[in-house]
C-alpha cells in the first residue's frame, strides 16, 4: 500500500534503524518483492526477454548465503486481489507506467527503459526454492498482514522493500532488502559462524522516538494516503492540520508528514482521531471517506488467526483452504488438491482470479508495442485452463446461464483495456471439470493439452518425453504468432530447444567474431543489432509456456506425475545471448549451414537440430524455409 515520501522520510531520521546481524535466525521474506530485488540488483538483461540461466544462479547464491549463516527463510507471496478492488486504480497505474518504460526501450533500440521484468521470473525463483528445499507459500490476498503474523510466530524479522512495514506491527522488527548484504556475509566474533549485516527498523522505537502510541501507525499511514485513500481525497485534512510553510531542510511532503505526526499526538483512541478527520469534510462526503479509512485500516490490522501458521507449523503437511475457495470447496466444486496448490503456488494465481473475482490482469513485458499484446498468442490456452476450473461450478448452478465469461486486463496499443474471454458449452465438453481429473487416464490429458496447442500428439511420439512439451510450445508460438516468423526466427529457437535437452551443450559462438559481425552491421543502422520482431516472438513464447505450465499442473491434478515434464525455467536459456546468437544467423547466406557449424562438435545436439528442422518445415505455416 506504497505510502509516498515515508521511505525518505525515515532514511533523513537514521536513528529509527538500528545496525544489526543476521544469523540461525529465521526470517520471512517477501516474496513478490525479493523476485524484483534479486533480478534488478544483479543488473540482468530486461530488453531481450531475461536472462534466466543467470537469475538462477543468483538466487542460488542468495540461498547458498542464506544457508551458510543458517538463516531458515519463509518466502510468502501475494494471492489475488481483495473483493473490494481497491488497488486495482494502483495496479493499473504500474502497468500503464511499465508500459510506458516498454515504449521508451524500443524506441532507443533497447538503450532506454529500465525494470520491466521478465516473465518467468517467479518460475525460475520457485524451482531454485525447491531445489534447496526452503518454505514458501501464497497467501489468500495480499500478504503483508499475514507476513507480519507468521514473523511474530517465529519470532524474527520481516525482509521487504515495502515501506508499509513501517506501519505494522512487526514485534522483531523489519528490514530493507537494500540493507540486507547477503552477498558479503561476515564472521560472527571469533566464531565460525557468518551472518548477513543488515539495518533493523522497530515501530515501537519510531513511535516512541515521535511521542505517538504504536497502536496508531495504522491511522498515520492512513492518513498520509496509500492504495486505499488517495493522498488528494485527504486535501480537506491536510489543509487544517497544516502547521506553516516547510522549512528549509524540509521538502513539502516531509512537512506534511511531521504535521499528521503532531496532530496523533493529540488522541489516545484511534476512533476518536477518525472522527475528528471526519469534521474536515462536507456531511454528505463523511460515510464515503470514512468508509475507506476504515477499509484503509483493516488492511493494516493484525489477528491472532493466519491461514499460513498451520501450513508452516506442520511443513506443508497441514493447511487452511484459501478464504475465498471456502465456499466453493463446501460445496464439492473445487477438490482439496486444488487448494493446496495454490498455496503452494503450483498454479498460477491467474487461475484462481478467474475463479473467484472472473478478472484476470495479465501484465506486460517487453514486445513491439505497434503489435497487439504478447500475451494474446496464449488466450485459448488460458481459455482452456478456465473452462477446466469453471465446469464444475457451471453445472451445479441453479440459474443456468449459457455462458462464463473472464475478464481479462491487458494491454491495447498503448493503453489497458478488458477483453472478455467466454467460455461456452462447447468448450465444457471438451474439457474434464477438476473433480473428473482425478479420475482421468494420462493419455486423455494429453490430449486435453495438446487439444489446446493445436498440435497432434502424434506428432510428437518420436521425440523424448522431456522434450515433447517445449517443442509443441514452439510449434504453437510460431503457427499462431503476430509477427511473421522467419527462417532465423526458427533455427535460432530450434538451436535453443537443442540447448535445453542437452544442458552441457553451450550454444558457444565465438564472442569475437559475434562481435567484429555485430559492429560490422551496427554501422548501417545504429538499431540492426535489436531486433523487435524477434524480442516480440520470443516474448510470446514465453507467454506460452507461463500458460502451458499452470494448464499441465493443473491436468496434473492430485496425481504426482504431469501429464508433460514441465519445462525447467531456470535452465530454458539467457535471452541477451540467444539474441546474439540470432543477429550471428540472420546475417548469414546460408542460415542452417552456420547452425550446423555452431553444432558440428557435437553430433547429438546437430542430429536433434536436424530432426526437429524437417518437423518444423512441414508443420509451421507461412515460412519460407
Amino acid at each position: 500500500m506504497g505510502i509516498r515520501g515515508l521511505l525518505k522520510f525515515m532514511e533523513e531520521h537514521s536513528d529509527v534503524f538500528q545496525s544489526t546481524t543476521v544469523y540461525d535466525s529465521s526470517i520471512v521474506i517477501d516474496g513478490m518483492n525479493m523476485v524484483h530485488t534479486l533480478y534488478f540488483s544483479a543488473k540482468l538483461d530486461m530488453v531481450h526477454g531475461g536472462d534466466y540461466c543467470q537469475f538462477a544462479a543468483e538466487c542460488e547464491s542468495f540461498f547458498a548465503n542464506l544457508k551458510r549463516c543458517r538463516i531458515r527463510p519463509y518466502v510468502v507471496f501475494d494471492g489475488i486481489m481483495d473483493e473490494s478492488k481497491c488497488k486495482l486504480e494502483t495496479i493499473k497505474d504500474r502497468m500503464t507506467q511499465k508500459i510506458e518504460r516498454i515504449r521508451l526501450m524500443n524506441e532507443s533500440g533497447g538503450q532506454r527503459g529500465s525494470h520491466v521484468r521478465p516473465i518467468l521470473t517467479y518460475e525460475v525463483l520457485i524451482e531454485v526454492m525447491q531445489r534447496f528445499g526452503v518454505t514458501y507459500m501464497q497467501a489468500d490476498e495480499e500478504a503483508d498482514s499475514e507476513m507480519v503474523n507468521l514473523a511474530n510466530y517465529l519470532k524474527c524479522p520481516v525482509l521487504s522493500m515495502d515501506n508499509d512495514f513501517f506501519i505494522l506491527p512487526v514485534r522483531y522488527g523489519y528490514i530493507r532488502s537494500d540493507t540486507f548484504e547477503w552477498k558479503h556475509p561476515c564472521r560472527v566474533g571469533r566464531s565460525s559462524c557468518f551472518a548477513v549485516p543488515a539495518s533493523l527498523y522497530m515501530c515501537d522505537a519510531f513511535a516512541t522516538d515521535f511521542g505517538i502510541d504504536v497502536k496508531q501507525l495504522p491511522l498515520m499511514g492512513t492518513l498520509l494516503g496509500n492504495d486505499y485513500v488517495e493522498t488528494d481525497m485527504l486535501a480537506p485534512f491536510h489543509s487544517k492540520i497544516k502547521a506553516g510553510k516547510a522549512g528549509s531542510r524540509l521538502t513539502q511532503r516531509a512537512q506534511q508528514i511531521r504535521d499528521v505526526i503532531s496532530w496523533l499526538r493529540n488522541f489516545s483512541d484511534v476512533d476518536e482521531a477518525v472522527r475528528e478527520v471526519l469534521k474536515c469534510y462536507v456531511l454528505k462526503s463523511r460515510p464515503q471517506i470514512e468508509s475507506l479509512i476504515r477499509l484503509s485500516l483493516s488492511q493494516y490490522a493484525t489477528t491472532t488467526e493466519s491461514n499460513l501458521i498451520p501450513f508452516v507449523e506442520d511443513n506443508g503437511g497441514r493447511e487452511i483452504v484459501p478464504t475465498r475457495l471456502r465456499y466453493l470447496t463446501d460445496r464439492d466444486v473445487v477438490p482439496g488438491w486444488f487448494t493446496r496448490k495454490f498455496r503452494r503456488l503450483e498454479i498460477n494465481q491467474n487461475a484462481v482470479s478467474a475463479l473467484c473475482l472472473g478478472e484476470v490482469i495479465i501484465d506486460s513485458t517487453v514486445q513491439d508495442l505497434a503489435l497487439p499484446s504478447v500475451d494474446d498468442i496464449s488466450t485459448n490456452i488460458r481459455k482452456t485452463a478456465y473452462a477446466i476450473i469453471h465446469k464444475d461450478v457451471f453445472l451445479k448452478r441453479k440459474q443456468k446461464s449459457k455462458r462464463v465469461v473472464v475478464k481479462e486486463l491487458s494491454r491495447k496499443c498503448l493503453n489497458l483495456k478488458y477483453v472478455d474471454v467466454t467460455i461456452g458449452p462447447l468448450e465444457f465438453d471438451e474439457v474434464p471439470s477438476l473433480i473428473e481429473i482425478e479420475s482421468l487416464g494420462e493419455k486423455s490429458r494429453e490430449i486435453v493439452m495438446m487439444n489446446a496447442l493445436c498440435v497432434d500428439q502424434y506428432l510428437l511420439s518420436s521425440y523424448p518425453y522431456s522434450l515433447k512439451l517445449i517443442l509443441a510450445s514452439v510449434i504453437y508460438t510460431l503457427n499462431n504468432s503476430q509477427v511473421a516468423p522467419r527462417p532465423a526466427d526458427v533455427i535460432t529457437l530450434i538451436l535453443v530447444l537443442v540447448q535445453y535437452y542437452y544442458p552441457g551443450f553451450n550454444l558457444d559462438i565465438s564472442a569475437d567474431h559475434v562481435t567484429r559481425h555485430a559492429a560490422t552491421r551496427a554501422r548501417r543502422s545504429n538499431n540492426t543489432n535489436y531486433d523487435l520482431n524477434f524480442v516480440h516472438l520470443t516474448s510470446e513464447w514465453q507467454s506460452c509456456l507461463l500458460n502451458i505450465g499452470t494448464l499441465n499442473e493443473i491436468l496434473r491434478g492430485p496425481s504426482p506425475k504431469h501429464p508433460f515434464p514441465p519445462v525447467v525455467t531456470s535452465e530454458l536459456c539467457d535471452f541477451s545471448h540467444i539474441h546474439r546468437v540470432y543477429v550471428h544467423i540472420r546475417g548469414q547466406s546460408n542460415m542452417v549451414r552456420c547452425a550446423k557449424g555452431i553444432l558440428s562438435p557435437f553430433a547429438p545436439g546437430l542430429e536433434l537440430f536436424l530432426d526437429i528442422y524437417d518437423l518444423l518445415k512441414r508443420v509451421v505455416v507461412g515460412v519460407v524455409f
